[in-house]
């Protein structure tokens, strides 16, 4: 069974990559699709973003064969219909989430005759406070957010939002800025 993942990833944090991997327990084939929206400011491309992504996962996954990193633009249930997909997983970390998504499941339903299916995976409590906005909004205050997204993508914030590059990374722990 096919499900997907889908989300601006703007960018992918800890959270999102802790739903990706126990959905790939679940299911046969995961797509973790970049929705663009042309109304939307992202800070990185969808080609920026799929690399997130990817890297994030790197040693996290067994078998990427069962994982396909995309995007579309339009409807959600279009893109899962076009890709015989039947299963929604959505990430929830408190309860605005969970009423948000409740909202989008029933449009979704509404939308797809109910051939879609929603499954809402909750997030692990260590990954509660973490969205891509608060971490974006904690380098631009100077906050250290590798407990929250990748070095790739730590690296790629700083860069972009203070103007302050990564020179060389020893261990687990960036150096050099």
């Amino acid at each position: 069974m096919k499900a997907a993942y889908i989300g601006s990833f703007d960018p992918v944090t800890n959270g999102h990559v802790d739903v990706i991997v126990r959905a790939t327990k679940m299911y046969d084939h995961v797509y973790i699709a970049i929705g663009e929206n042309s109304s939307k400011k992202c800070e990185f491309t969808v080609h920026e973003r799929k690399q997130f992504i990817y890297h994030s996962l790197k040693g996290r996954i067994d078998d990427f064969r069962k994982v396909t990193i995309t995007s579309f633009s339009g409807l959600a249930v279009d893109f899962m219909r076009t890709n015989g997909i039947n299963v929604s997983i959505r990430g929830v970390r408190n309860a605005t989430d969970v009423e948000y998504e409740g909202n989008m499941y029933l449009v979704n339903r509404f939308l797809a005759d109910d051939t879609i299916e929603t499954v809402y995976v909750p997030c692990n409590p260590k990954h509660e406070m973490v969205s891509s906005s608060m971490v974006k909004m904690l380098v631009k205050s100077l906050v250290d957010v590798s407990e929250f997204v990748s070095i790739e993508v730590k690296a790629a914030l700083e860069m972009k939002l203070l103007g302050i590059f990564l020179v060389g990374i020893v261990g687990k722990s960036g150096s050099g800025k």
